[in-house]
């Protein structure tokens, strides 16, 4: 099944620093899964907790960058997730940016780029949603 992280309805629950990585932990994710295209095709909502690391990154933070995202994209080379960021591991140039219902900003620029799961999806949430 495939599966795509939605920033809309997402939550920032921490992100950290070490040395030149950025570490954004979102508990929980809203995430996506499809036999399809996540966010696109039919299939299922879930929360999960994901982890976005960005090696190499510089990061400019404007406000509140803590809590639940209005909007965000991230981008890798020419290719541009705007709200729905799908398992990537990338490098090269990389941008991100997340708008916060706080009325925060955080934008980083990047050298390499990955997500991942940080555990199951919460066994007491799921939710239908058609294309």
């Amino acid at each position: 099944m495939n599966s795509g992280v939605e920033l809309h309805d997402s939550r920032v629950d921490e992100f950290t620093r070490s040395g030149s990585d950025l570490r954004v932990v979102f508990r929980p994710a809203y995430v996506h899964r499809s036999d399809g295209v996540p966010g696109s095709d039919a299939g299922w909502g879930y929360l999960q907790p994901v982890q976005f690391t960005f090696s190499g990154a510089t990061c400019s933070e404007t406000g509140e960058c803590w809590g639940l995202i209005s909007e965000g994209e991230v981008s890798a080379g020419a290719v541009n997730y705007s709200n729905l960021v799908l398992p990537l591991v990338a490098s090269g140039a990389i941008a991100a940016r997340l708008a916060f219902a706080s009325g925060g900003v955080l934008e980083v620029s990047a050298d390499g780029f990955t997500s991942e799961a940080l555990g199951d999806p919460d066994p007491s949430f799921r939710e239908r949603y058609e294309g």
